[in-house]
Formats: structure tokens, C-alpha cells, sequence
């Protein structure tokens, strides 16, 4: 939006511009695809750092 030029589409825009053209279950997909890559990137973030067993 606000560093990107009109050619980039980040997932919460893409999000954001199918729920506005009531196209929810395109929205609903590409939300769910945001999720799997979200905690991914946070277990991979997390087993790296090696701090996913520490807070037992």
C-alpha cells in the first residue's frame, strides 16, 4: 500500500478486495492459505531459535 507500487497484491489485500467483490469463498481460501503461512513461519521461526521447548 503505502511502500508497493499498484502491481503488488499482498494476501490481506487480495482478502480484503474478494470480500468486496462478494467472492467469500475465494476470500475464505485465500484466508486460509494467510493462516498456514503464518504459523508455519512460526513454528520454523521458533525451532530455529530453539525456544519451543523452554516455556514447559
Amino acid at each position: 500500500m503505502m511502500i508497493a507500487d499498484d502491481t503488488v497484491r499482498t494476501l490481506p489485500l487480495e482478502i480484503y478486495g474478494a470480500i468486496s467483490g462478494y467472492r467469500f469463498s475465494y476470500a475464505s481460501a485465500v484466508g486460509v492459505i494467510l493462516l498456514l503461512l503464518s504459523v508455519s513461519t512460526f513454528f520454523v521461526v521458533e525451532r530455529s531459535l530453539g525456544y519451543f521447548g523452554t516455556l514447559k
